[in-house]
C-alpha cells in the first residue's frame, strides 16, 4: 500500500520513525510531503496534481519526499493528513451538553483547523481514502488522579462525525498508551525530539525543553504501528 503523509513539523516524529521500521513493513510505501509551521496548507491544484503555492514549500515538500516535486493523487492508495492545526476535542463524562452546543463547538475546533483545507483539496481530486492526525497532546507537567481516556475518545467521535465526515475522512487518534492525565501525552516521548529536516540549517535540531507538543520517534513507531492497522 502507497501512503502520502502530508503535514507540518509533527510528521518528523513518523518520518524518522519510519526509517527505523520500514522493513518490518514491506507491504506499505510512504512518502511524505512536509514543512514546518503551518506552511503545508499553502498547497494548490494544478493539471490534477497537488504543489506547492510558493517556492519555499515547494523546496521543502522536495526535500521531505526524496526529490518528488508534487503530488499525483493517482499514484497514492490512502493520503494522511497529519498535525497542521487539528485540535483534540474532549467530551467530558458525567456532564449534559446540548447536542447544539456540542456540535457548534466540534465546528469552532475542527474547521478552524488549516488541515481542512488540505483534506478538502485532495478529495476534490480523488475518492480514496482519507485519514487525519491531530496534534499530539501536549507533554504533562505532573501526574493527576483522573487517567480517563474516555473523554478523549469520545470527543475525537464527535469531532470526526461533525466535520471530517463530510470529506469522508476518518480521525487517525494518538495511542492511548501514549496518554496521561486524559488530556497529555507521557513526557517521555517527548525527549529529544527532533525538528522536521527540510533541507535547511535548522534540520534535525533538538526542541527546547519548554515545547510540549513536538514528540520523538518513539511516539512515531507507536503512530505509526497503530495507523497501519487502522487502514
Amino acid at each position: 500500500m502507497k501512503i502520502a503523509i502530508i503535514g507540518n513539523s509533527h510528521i518528523a516524529a513518523l518520518k524518522l520513525a519510519w526509517t527505523e521500521i520500514a522493513a518490518d513493513y514491506p507491504q506499505h510505501q510512504i512518502v511524505f510531503f512536509g514543512h514546518r509551521g503551518n506552511k503545508i496548507a499553502n498547497l494548490i491544484e494544478k493539471d490534477a496534481r497537488i504543489v506547492g503555492k510558493d517556492p519555499g514549500l515547494r523546496k521543502a515538500m522536495k526535500f521531505t519526499s526524496g526529490g518528488l516535486g508534487s503530488i499525483d493523487p493517482n499514484e497514492y492508495d490512502v493520503f494522511l493528513v497529519h498535525g497542521v492545526g487539528v485540535e483534540a476535542f474532549f467530551l467530558p463524562e458525567g456532564q449534559f451538553f446540548t447536542k447544539k452546543f456540542l456540535f457548534d463547538a466540534a465546528n469552532l475546533i475542527g474547521k478552524k483547523a488549516p488541515a481542512v483545507k488540505i483534506v478538502s483539496l485532495i478529495r476534490s481530486l480523488s475518492t480514496k481514502p482519507i485519514f487525519i492526525g491531530h496534534m499530539p497532546l501536549p507533554v504533562a507537567a505532573d501526574m493527576t488522579d483522573d487517567q480517563s481516556t474516555v473523554p478523549f475518545v469520545n470527543g475525537m467521535a464527535l469531532l470526526e462525525q461533525v466535520i471530517y465526515s463530510t470529506f469522508d475522512a476518518k480521525l487517525a487518534l494518538q495511542p492511548l498508551e501514549t496518554i496521561v492525565n486524559g488530556v497529555n501525552t507521557e513526557r517521555r516521548y517527548k525527549q529529544n525530539s527532533t525538528s522536521l529536516a527540510i533541507g535547511d540549517n535548522w534540520d534535525n535540531t533538538q526542541h527546547r525543553e519548554t515545547d510540549r507538543r513536538h514528540m520523538n520517534v518513539d511516539f512515531g513507531k507507536l503512530w505509526l504501528t497503530q495507523f497501519f492497522r487502522q487502514i
